[in-house]
């Protein structure tokens, strides 16, 4: 295990190593020195110790003699001491990294070190300084291992006593109350954690205090000689934290999770006279080790970037601009549902496949539905409630619109249109989410706008919500249940396709945060779920449909002719049975028995058939009876 600093220029260099001392000293890990360069040609990782000498960088000059000190320090504390127990071996490492792109190697290098924590250097960016901004910025949001970006002070990291933790619930915070507290009791000192209580009451102060045990309690961190826990009562979480800043503390540590607060803790909020001078307390922010999902899930970005082509900037704006305007309810969108659902409504009535099609092409409803895709890829509230409310409204006006067209039509029977989509199948959900895969990307892609009609045919809605007021309308509840399964399908579907699609081109939330918003993640997991759950009737039906018919003669058994044989023989004069058979085997077979016999069998024989029969079979049956009429005459008879 090992404490990672990252040194880019000789000034910090001494007081970032000193820091990363300190927190490698309270858990016994090695100090590791990274001193990146940015080359253009890729040159072998070099490495150094801290009695290397004849050093032509100044930095790394800089890093040795610091190295020294601190080895020379901690060999006198070790003497001085009482105890028997020894400190583990000094071994730090200087590695001089030369590429020309740094980033992926120094996260290499923070593997094969199996870095427990990551210090680099903060300052505001001068100009000239985009790479080494740009690669502090990697290193904090994305590095595995917890990572500590520290804004030095004047006291170059000689003394770590007093330390001072914002806390608020969250991981960051976590990891940083539990760094600290270890450096307290390495340095026999005291770290004081800070919770804000928002100003709601008299009983505010006694919140407070039960909140800061609670996360003191999960960061098992327990309330010792030095840790101490203090509540402040105010509404301004930035000035309260401010205010309780002073020049005894070494360090004020927080959790990064919340961006905004991060940068003007670190620049903006804290005095002047306790940032600056003589006496200036040296400022941090950590982010806790990225969990495994995040890690993955950032692969799998890196992946799309390189492999599909990303929208830019100004085409970004410009879908999101489209789909605000398309998926809002005004007065546009209610006419066209109107017209929509009134043309797949005849179309379906006079059972007309070139009439339901052009509903297809006039509905708006796939618009809404894409928005919501965009709305999920990138975190837009305001969009997806739009959405939504159009989606309910279009929803309600086109079942209402079905029921009326149903009540007024004078064909009272189900025709082929209607039929067809009251019994969806997996096929369905397969072609609504290829449709909104290629809805959404001939939206990101201007150019393949053509190819939305073909879409919208593609993936009807419309129609389906027609049918279901119709079906209504004649009675028909099996076939309004089918249709508007399938309308769910269609919808579920897209909306995760058009998402995925979104996701892939690069419209994403804000990854400077590195924090997707709760309400996603479960809208997603809604949806994903959702799906599997409507998957699993339209697989049956799916399954039924491609099961062929059992042969025939597997019904009847030799027990089933002699239960025949024996009814008929009861009541009827029979010659002789011809054949006896099943056919249309599925859910309820035929027994088709053909008979040679004067009469047919009366109604009472042939049910007293059917009972006896049926007693062979788990589920009902019927019995047919086909009479071959038979007539005779004797010669010279009158």
């Amino acid at each position: 295990m090992s404490v990672v600093v990252i040194v880019t220029n000789e000034a910090e260099a001494p007081t970032l190593i000193r820091w990363a001392w300190h927190f490698a000293t309270a858990r016994s890990s090695d100090v590791v020195v990274l001193r990146p360069e940015d080359a253009r040609t890729p040159m072998p990782t070099i490495t150094y110790d801290h009695s290397s000498t004849a050093l032509d960088d100044p930095v790394l000059r800089v890093a040795v003699e610091t190295l020294r000190e601190l080895d020379r320090s901690r060999t006198t504390a070790v003497e001085v001491t009482s105890e028997q127990e020894c400190r583990p071996a000094f071994r730090p490492a200087i590695l001089k990294v030369q590429q020309p792109y740094l980033y992926p190697t120094i996260v290499e290098e923070l593997t094969q070190r199996r870095a427990q924590l990551l210090v680099i250097g903060k300052h505001k960016r001068l100009r000239g300084e985009q790479a080494e901004y740009t690669l502090v910025r990697q290193l904090f949001h994305r590095a595995f291992c917890d990572t500590l970006l520290i804004r030095p002070g004047a006291s170059c990291g000689s003394r770590c006593s007093h330390i001072l933790v914002p806390v608020a619930r969250g991981p960051h915070a976590k990891a940083a109350l539990g760094w600290s507290a270890q450096l307290a009791m390495e340095n026999n000192g005291l770290m004081t954690a800070l919770y804000v209580e928002a100003d709601h009451g008299p009983e505010a102060e006694a919140v407070g205090r039960h909140q800061i045990e609670s996360i003191l309690s999960r960061a098992g961190v327990a309330t010792t000689s030095w840790v101490s826990a203090k509540v402040v009562v105010a509404d301004n979480i930035p000035r309260a934290i401010a205010d309780n800043v002073s020049t005894e503390h070494d360090l004020v540590l927080v959790g990064a999770s919340d961006r905004g607060l991060m940068r003007r803790i670190l620049f903006g909020t804290l005095p002047a006279q306790v940032i600056s001078g003589d006496d200036a307390v040296a400022v941090a922010v950590m982010r806790s080790a990225r969990p495994l999902a995040t890690r993955l899930r950032d692969m799998v970005e890196e992946w799309l970037d390189l492999r599909v082509p990303q929208m830019d900037r100004g085409a970004r704006v410009d879908l999101v601009e489209n789909l605000e305007t398309g998926s809002r309810w005004n007065f546009d969108f209610m006419v066209l549902m109107c017209l929509a659902t009134c043309i797949a409504a005849f179309g379906l009535i006079q059972s007309s496949t070139a009439v339901v099609i052009g509903a297809m092409l006039v509905a708006p409803l796939m618009t809404p539905l894409i928005a919501s895709g965009l709305a999920l890829a990138q975190g837009n509230i305001p969009l997806i409630r739009d959405a939504i409310r159009s989606l309910l409204y279009g929803f309600l006006l086109a079942l209402g619109i079905g029921l009326v067209c149903g009540l007024l039509s004078p064909m009272r029977e189900l025709t082929p249109e209607l039929t067809a989509r009251g019994s969806p199948s997996l096929f369905d959900l397969a072609v609504a989410f290829v449709s909104g895969i290629a809805a959404a990307y001939a939206m990101a892609r201007p150019n393949l706008s053509a190819s939305l009609p073909g879409v919208a045919i593609a993936a009807a809605l419309v129609p389906p919500l027609a049918t279901v007021g119709i079906a209504l309308a004649f009675g028909e509840l099996i076939v309004a249940r089918g249709a508007a399964m399938l309308f769910t399908t269609n919808v579920v579907a897209i909306v995760l396709g058009a998402a995925g699609v979104f996701y892939a081109c690069g419209v994403r939330g804000n990854r400077q945060t590195g924090q997707q918003r709760v309400w996603v993640r479960r809208t997603i997991f809604f949806l994903v779920l959702s799906a599997i759950i409507i998957a699993i009737p339209l697989t049956s039906v799916l399954v039924a449909n491609l099961t062929p018919s059992k042969p025939a003669h597997l019904f009847v058994s030799d027990a089933i002719r002699a239960t025949v044989a024996t009814e008929l023989a009861r009541s009827t004069e029979i010659g002789r049975i011809v054949s006896i058979r099943a056919i249309g085997a599925g859910q309820q077979p035929v027994i088709e028995v053909t008979i040679q016999a004067p009469a047919p069998p009366d109604k009472h024989t042939l049910q007293l058939l059917a009972d006896a029969v049926g007693r062979h079979f788990k589920t009902p049956i019927r019995v047919r009876v086909i009479t071959n009429l038979i007539g005779e005459a004797v010669t010279g008879e009158k």
